[in-house]
């Protein structure tokens, strides 16, 4: 076998050959026709990786790659008799396997639909992430993660933002130790603009990356959902400026607010939300909430006290103090 060990070739061949004998003396034995297909797709596995060590343009990494693409073939065949078999057909196992093989084959809508089957079918999957990690033992919490990654995977190749960047967060709780499930769970965030979120997983994966190369490629990964959330904010902010003009104050917040979810170190949102809050919707203490964070993301990011942002601060401080005083007072009177 290419780029594998003796050993390694003989294992997959001989643990499939085993099976295969079971097959003949029991063709109707399901667990053996899934333990072929798995058999195979590990062997697919293990041939990518050797491929991977190749040089790009030679022989033996093409004709490894023909292998590999022949073993998922085989397995994906293997799984699809395993599962139209009368009691293959309500086996988890063997629709998981089906599943993991056709996303291997970069085919995401019927991997999908087999991986949703099995997750059906799977009492273990019908209980939510939470009782999952409060109750089971690390190996079938592992099994979840993997399925959940899978059907993130198979997600995100659809374009079905939303729900990929849920399944890959299910992963990563599922399996905490996972770097991967932690990037890609960061990454998905970011693309449904859930920067808060997201750049706190990035930059989670990274604390815990060892690896120099993938310590740079997430620096760049998070520089770029950095910029896209002070971008996708900006917009926010000036949507909301333009509601203020008209007088539509809620739909005004609404959008600093939001703004704030994807930016959440924007003094600038959190100023204009700070000063609806107080002035038109009478909520002094958010709005001095506000006032406080912003100040604090002001110094923090040692912007000089003459940049307008600063100036707005404190005039819309001097006028909600003003008009609470002015409430107040007329409170009194009364």
């Amino acid at each position: 076998m290419i780029g594998l060990t003796h050993r390694e070739a003989l294992g997959w061949k001989s643990d499939a050959a085993f099976h295969e004998r079971l097959l003949e003396r029991n063709p109707q034995h399901i667990r053996a026709m899934v333990r072929i297909a798995r058999t195979q797709r590990r062997a697919a596995d293990e041939l990518r990786a050797a491929a991977a060590t190749l040089p790009a343009d030679s022989d033996q990494r093409r004709s490894a790659l023909r292998m590999r693409k022949a073993a998922l073939k085989d397995s994906a065949a293997w799984g699809r008799r395993a599962t139209r078999h009368e009691q293959g057909r309500g086996s988890p196992e063997a629709w998981r396997e089906l599943g993991f093989t056709l996303l291997a084959l970069d085919e995401p809508a019927p991997a999908l639909r087999a991986l949703e089957r099995a997750r059906g079918l799977d009492p273990l999957l019908k209980r939510s992430v939470a009782e999952l990690v409060a109750q089971q033992s690390a190996p079938r919490r592992r099994l979840a993660a993997e399925m959940y990654f899978a059907i993130g995977r198979c997600r995100s190749a659809l374009g079905s933002r939303e729900t990929a960047a849920d399944a890959f967060v299910s992963a990563m709780r599922l399996e905490e130790g996972n770097l991967e499930y932690l990037r890609m769970a960061g990454i998905s965030l970011c693309r449904v603009m859930r920067y808060g979120e997201g750049l706190r997983l990035l930059l989670e994966a990274r604390r815990r990356t060892q690896d120099p190369a993938g310590k740079k490629e997430l620096d760049v990964t998070i520089e770029s959902a950095r910029r896209s959330a002070r971008e996708t904010a900006a917009r926010l902010i000036a949507d909301g400026e333009a509601r203020q003009s008209e007088g539509e104050m809620r739909k005004a917040v609404t959008l600093y607010e939001r703004a704030l979810e994807v930016n959440p170190v924007s003094a600038r949102a959190m100023i204009r939300a700070g000063w609806l809050r107080g002035m038109w919707f009478g909520r002094y203490e958010a709005a001095e909430s506000h006032f406080a964070a912003a100040e604090a993301l002001l110094r923090k990011g040692g912007v000089p006290e003459s940049d307008s942002d600063w100036r707005q601060l404190k005039d819309f401080r001097q006028a909600l103090a003003k008009q609470k005083a002015e409430e107040e007072e007329e409170e009194g009177g009364g």
